[in-house]
């Protein structure tokens, strides 16, 4: 394999699928979260600054485009904006540029309907100067006055009063406030305008819960928490808080840097309180019954501080306490060995049973394209997406948006402006923050307005998401590709290897015994390297797919050299999956595998695995049928079955499917839809029948027909009497009649690759197929057939696939038997 400069490609061999249904209680273990920064990210009412309803707007583009599973919003809440958000005003309203608390429960519906998980940035640290809470604290009421961290300073020989010590703040300058007015000092770790609140007072900590179970009523499913090392301070000794030590890392005594921050930053309250949050949440979950309610941590800390804050052995912390190693540790040179061991670090160390995240860009750093070069783009992305548990992504990286030059005298972000014309680039954010590139309309498809909040980038006109769409390849395609290979259940379950190949390529192996084997390749070197696969890893499957690779390279996405590969084995009368070209693969049933359905079955052909389960509901009957019943089966192409699939309303390839399932059950008379009636003209029974696919290698018309009249054998109704005078209904569960099934049809596709018939094909077969051509069998004989493509077949060829397609209606009518009897016995 030849692998061009600081590229990445993507290789995948599928195997044998084990079937599974998938429980989303869970659903962020392996999810890919997406940071919204709002003022940036789309404007609805044109006054120049992003708000909810322009998120709402694009929740289809976040979960049906991109596929992504959640999102979480820097701070919305009322604030005077002196540091964007993060000065807090009000914690419990949103913020007027924003929108309203309407707003936000209607961004919430909408992303619960697209199955999109809401996550909103708690701030808990500080709130503004201008919150209720400090104006009342620094009057000293009785209920606020210890909100907040108050003492009266020190006093010198000369009777001068200073800081109560020497703590400085993350935006320089002394951590302490002189209060005139309660004729006292307030700590700020931060910005005069954002006083530290007192975790040490037990009524703070409850009001700061119940701030949390107020928007999780709003029906958000989580939290990303600010600036966690930061909540607890030491106490004073003697009525002194103790000063920390000098780093000698700089003889600025403005700097942050110019001490260690041991009585500020990571104190052992601090992790206990990460705990408590996370009972809160448990709580509320609990108490509705919910899925999983996560907690996301923002610790700049040392990494083995970021693990504590997992939990210990008796409390729960954050589910995803960001992993900071390797943003921290990254940069515009780094080596493959480099990045191979900030990986490593983290691995080395994450507690069994915790699941890991990779983060490499948010509103506080530059953006990836910008800080580790655009070339490298796509190899970070890809990277992050097929490391084990959960990917986030900044808005915007999945377009490899760059950083925007903002002058000094348009800066506005308080870390830049607190330093000086010379250095303030060192410091500013306002390059990441900038509008989000829609499209090449007037700022950027960001806003009608033509001035927004922060300059949208001189090349809008070409970067943007629009373009990217359309192009035949692009940084967004790639990002799309990896979301959908991420469903997979290899990515989501199996093992990770990694080797290195010199100093500068990176081969990750992930592999799930009988799923199938993922391969990327990461080339940090400046020039072209040829990679021998099997001399990495031993048992390689003999044939990969490229399912996506950087923009660096020249890979088109497919099989290598399908045709050549599959001419060669087809010569000798073989396939490469070891059958003979007319070979069916092995077939398995089960019933009764989902105990909520009113009948289910799960079917494995070779490598395709279908569920299905039915649900019985009562009905008004069709007027033109009034003494029939309706049978409504749904084909669902799940992203977990393919990456060539993603959330969102039925393909249309599904909606054929769904045609073709019920064309095959109606033709063979399978169900007698009268038997389905109650009372003519009245009351019939609807048996809505749902048909998932988990896992897609070839045929899955077969098996979803197989799954669907498996399933029917499992279908036991309710006795319902009908009242026709007073049109009610009573139910007796107790006494149950098992649906009448009265035929068995089997569905077998066949395919013709270089001229030669090929049965029960798999996908690669099926998309080298000149012609295609299903045979349905019930009792023996054919009920149905279609072709598409090529000449017609001769009458031998239809011979000999409908003597194979009886060959497994016999099959299948003995599994389901034995089934049965095994079920009455």
């Amino acid at each position: 394999m030849v692998v061009t400069m600081w590229s990445t490609v993507i290789l995948l061999s599928v195997l044998l699928i084990v079937p599974s249904l998938l429980a989303d209680e869970h659903w962020w273990q392996h999810a890919n979260f997406y940071q919204i920064y709002p003022r940036s990210f789309k404007d609805s009412d044109g006054d120049g600054v992003g708000d909810l309803r322009g998120i709402m707007e694009k929740v289809p583009y976040l979960r049906r485009e991109l596929g992504i599973d959640a999102i979480w919003l820097s701070p919305i809440f009322k604030s005077p904006m002196a540091d964007f958000g993060y000065d807090i005003a009000d914690f419990r309203d949103i913020h007027s540029e924003f929108g309203t608390i309407a707003d936000l429960e209607a961004l919430a519906t909408a992303c619960n309907a697209e199955g999109l998980k809401l996550i909103l940035d708690f701030v808990p640290n500080h709130s503004s100067d201008e919150s209720e809470w400090f104006l009342k604290s620094v009057q000293k009421d009785p209920t606020y006055s210890d909100y907040y961290v108050w003492h009266p300073g020190k006093t010198l020989a000369n009777g001068t009063r200073v800081p109560p010590s020497n703590w400085v703040s993350v935006f320089r300058g002394s951590a302490w406030e002189w209060n005139d007015v309660r004729k006292e000092y307030y700590l700020h770790q931060f910005l005069v305008k954002q006083p530290d609140l007192n975790y040490r007072n037990p009524a703070l900590v409850q009001e700061m819960k119940d701030v949390m179970t107020f928007w999780l009523g709003k029906g958000v499913h989580g939290f990303r928490i600010d600036a966690v090392p930061y909540l607890f301070e030491s106490l004073p000794v003697n009525g002194v808080y103790p000063d920390e030590e000098k780093s000698g890392e700089t003889d600025d005594p403005d700097n942050p840097t110019y001490l260690v921050h041991q009585h500020t930053q990571n104190l052992d309250e601090t992790f206990d309180m990460m705990y408590q949050w996370r009972k809160v949440v448990d709580d509320f979950k609990q108490q509705t019954q919910s899925e999983d309610i996560v907690l996301m941590a923002e610790a700049y800390t040392p990494l083995l501080n970021i693990i504590r804050l997992f939990g210990n052995e008796v409390s729960e912390g954050a589910h995803i306490p960001f992993n900071f190693e390797v943003l921290s540790n990254t940069f515009k040179d780094t080596t493959g060995q480099q990045f191979y061991d900030n990986i490593k670090r983290w691995l080395d160390v994450v507690p069994e049973k915790r699941f890991s995240n990779w983060v490499l860009g948010n509103h506080d750093n530059k953006r990836v394209s910008s800080r580790l070069g655009v070339a490298r783009a796509d190899l970070y992305q890809i990277a992050l997406n097929v490391l084990p548990g959960v990917a986030v992504t900044y808005n915007g990286d999945e377009l490899a948006m760059e950083d925007v030059f903002i002058s000094w005298k348009d800066t506005i972000d308080p870390a830049a402006c607190n330093s000086n014309p010379k250095d303030y680039l060192l410091y500013s954010r306002d390059p990441v923050r900038t509008p989000f590139q829609w499209d090449d309309s007037v700022s950027a498809g960001f806003s009608t307005n033509r001035t927004t909040w922060l300059p949208v980038a001189s090349n809008y006109k070409t970067l943007n998401y629009k373009a990217q769409k359309a192009a035949p390849r692009s940084h967004v395609k790639i990002f799309k590709a990896l979301v959908r290979l991420r469903k997979q259940r290899t990515l989501r379950e199996g093992t990770m290897e990694m080797q290195m190949i010199g100093d500068n390529i990176i081969v990750i192996k992930r592999h799930l015994e009988g799923a199938s084997t993922i391969i990327t390749v990461l080339n940090f070197n400046k020039t072209t390297e040829t990679v021998k696969l099997s001399s990495v890893f031993q048992g390689l499957p003999s044939a990969f797919e490229v399912i996506t690779s950087s923009m660096q390279t020249n890979y088109i996405d497919g099989l290598l050299h399908p045709v050549k590969y599959y001419k060669d084995y087809l010569e000798n009368n073989i396939r490469p999956d070891g059958r003979e070209l007319e070979e069916l693969r092995p077939l398995a049933i089960s019933f009764d595998v989902i105990k909520s359905a009113d009948g289910s079955a799960i079917v494995k052909v070779g490598n395709t695995t279908v569920v299905c389960g039915i649900k019985a509901e009562l009905a008004t009957p069709n007027a033109l049928a009034p003494g029939h019943g309706f049978l409504v089966p749904n084909v669902d192409l799940s992203p977990v079955s393919s990456p060539s699939y993603r959330p969102g309303p039925p393909c249309d390839e599904a909606q054929v499917y769904s045609q073709s399932v019920a064309d095959a059950i109606s033709n063979a008379r399978c169900i007698d839809l009268q038997e389905l009636c109650i009372s003519p003209g009245k009351l019939v029974w609807c048996l809505y029948c749902d048909l998932v696919c988990l896992d897609h290698d070839g045929c899955v018309l077969d098996a979803a027909i197989i799954a669907l009249v498996a399933a029917f054998h499992t279908v036991n109704l309710p006795t319902i009497q009908y009242n026709s005078d007073t049109e009610e209904t009573e139910a007796d569960p107790s006494r149950r009649l098992p649906l009448t099934v009265d035929c068995v049809p089997v569905t077998t596709s066949f395919v013709m690759v270089a001229g030669r018939l090929i049965a029960d094909p798999t996908t690669e077969e099926e998309k080298l197929a000149s012609t295609t051509l299903t045979v349905t069998v019930s009792d023996g004989k054919m009920s149905f057939f279609n072709q598409s493509g090529g000449d017609p077949m001769d009458s031998r060829t239809l011979k000999k696939c409908t003597d194979s397609a009886i060959k497994r209606e016999r099959s299948v009518k003995k599994m389901i038997q034995t089934m049965q009897r095994k079920a009455s016995s």
